[in-house]
């Protein structure tokens, strides 16, 4: 992973996949082990808050960022929106905000990820940091099958492709840190 000092977690469905399978513990490993700041926007914040209430009490590894802190952002946005019709107005502001601020996007969004690689800008997917971890041993792979089983049971734009795509870079993570 390269050096980077913030991640934004730009979906509700990361924290969502991470809070139905009781894993929110994983954002403690992953910032011990990242050394970064999870950020997430405000409108993001408010509409996880809105869902899960009192559980995002135990998000204290999570900084929320204003969405708009100047016109020229602003501006951006809009101008995001008009150019990318896939976009909502939420991801607009968060590639925008990467952009601004130098972060990586961890998204689950399928049009924000692509627009945000096509601009150039680092992204990952749910499963990107949790794989790594577990291939460093820092992450034990019980908490990554237990997120992957809570994402087939819970997520129904997760195909079976995709998971057993997880799956087989997971038991390659596994295979890779028994033998270093």
């Amino acid at each position: 992973m390269p050096d980077k000092t913030r991640i934004l977690l730009s979906d509700t469905n990361i924290l969502d996949a991470l809070l139905k399978a009781d894993l929110v513990g994983i954002l403690d490993v992953l910032v011990k082990t990242l050394g970064v700041e999870l950020c997430m926007i405000d409108r993001v914040f408010d509409e996880l808050a809105a869902e899960w209430g009192e559980a995002t009490a135990a998000l204290p590894t999570v900084a929320v960022l204003r969405t708009v802190d100047n016109l020229f952002l602003e501006a951006e946005i809009n101008a995001v929106c008009a150019r990318r019709r896939a976009l909502s107005e939420t991801d607009a502001a968060q590639l925008c905000l990467a952009k601004a601020r130098g972060m990586t996007l961890w998204t689950n969004d399928g049009p924000l990820y692509d627009a945000a690689r096509e601009d150039g800008l680092e992204a990952m997917r749910l499963f990107g940091p949790v794989i790594e971890r577990v291939a460093l041993g820092a992450l034990p792979p019980s908490l990554a099958y237990r997120l992957l089983g809570s994402e087939r049971a819970n997520n129904p734009w997760f195909s079976d492709t995709a998971a057993a795509a997880v799956e087989a870079v997971l038991k390659d993570a596994e295979r890779r840190a028994v033998t270093h």
